[in-house]
């Protein structure tokens, strides 16, 4: 049986950590399935093209927003269409706010 693996992101998807963790994952032969904003489009599309070069593994990319419910659930959807059950789920959503607490917004405490 082929792993597969799901990443959930809010930020950055495609790029240091997630980057890493999907990257380790496909030379290890798991399918991959990566989520990330719209405004990482290229980023992301620059990550399948690296995962993709691990040969036999499948790989899925959704542009999605974590914070958004039917966002997750319609991606899940799409990944276990296409990968089939999965095995392994990395939550790896994050936020970076440089902001003083006493000064944060509710758009930006909604965020987090």
């Amino acid at each position: 049986m082929t792993s597969k693996l799901i990443i959930f992101y809010s930020s950055r998807a495609a790029q240091g950590i997630g980057e890493s963790i999907a990257l380790r994952l496909a030379s290890e032969g798991i399918s991959v399935g990566i989520f990330d904003l719209r405004n990482q489009e290229t980023l992301l599309h620059d990550l399948v093209k690296k995962t993709e070069g691990f040969g036999d593994v499948k790989v899925i990319s959704i542009i999605e927003d974590v914070s958004i419910e039917e966002d997750v659930k319609s991606a899940i959807e799409k990944v276990v269409e296409v990968l089939g059950d999965l095995d392994i789920m990395v939550a790896n959503a994050d936020i970076a706010l440089l902001s003083s607490i006493i000064n944060i917004t509710n758009e930006e405490w909604k965020c987090i």
